[in-house]
């Protein structure tokens, strides 16, 4: 399977707080977490390709290229909170141009799972650690890990229904009013 994950650029919000403070601790930071992804898809065969766009400074137009002469199969993308909307809209120019199926993680997925799942650019999301949503695997093992992954890029209708699995679990166990229900009503009574 062909895998193109990228990291998109992102902007700075109105609503941030000292800007100088986030442009030091926002640096030009390799994409870890998208790296280990790659290595770990690689060590099982799968070709990737990892864009940093914002490292270097390309253009929606211009990592498309790139991507379109990769050929991907899937497109994976981090979706932290401070940047989702910048990812968000990248997906959804490239998910466009592409027709190709999206997973996104990063921590706005397990903050808000309902809220982020809920946009029709992303097609599957991994909700908390990825090994907790995909399938259960010891903690720490790469290889076991790696294996799991394989199952799924090789497997469309167990990503589809794990993927629908993982919705109802994001609706049923992070609904706000699950959530209040749960947690702050008893506080009233």
């Amino acid at each position: 399977m062909r895998v193109a994950l990228i990291f998109p650029p992102y902007t700075h919000k109105i609503f941030s707080e000292n800007l100088s403070t986030v442009d030091e601790e926002f640096c030009l930071a390799p994409p870890i977490i998208l790296a280990y992804v790659a290595a770990i898809l690689e060590k099982y065969g799968h070709k990737v390709m990892l864009v940093d766009a914002r490292a270097l400074n390309l253009s929606k137009e211009e990592t498309l290229q790139q991507i379109k002469n990769f050929r991907p199969d899937i497109l994976g993308f981090r979706a932290e909170t401070y940047h989702f909307h910048d990812a968000l809209e990248w997906i959804g120019y490239l998910k466009s141009k592409l027709a190709v199926p999206v997973l996104a993680g990063g921590i706005n997925l397990t903050l808000y799972p309902k809220e982020t799942i809920f946009h029709d650019e992303i097609d599957f999301g991994i909700i908390g650690e990825a090994i907790e949503t995909f399938f259960l695997v010891k903690p720490g093992d790469a290889d076991e890990l790696a294996e799991k992954i394989k199952i799924l890029l090789d497997s469309p209708e167990l990503r589809r229904t794990m993927g629908q699995a993982a919705r109802k679990r994001a609706e049923e166990q992070y609904d706000w009013s699950n959530i209040i229900k749960k947690h702050y009503l008893p506080l009233f009574t």
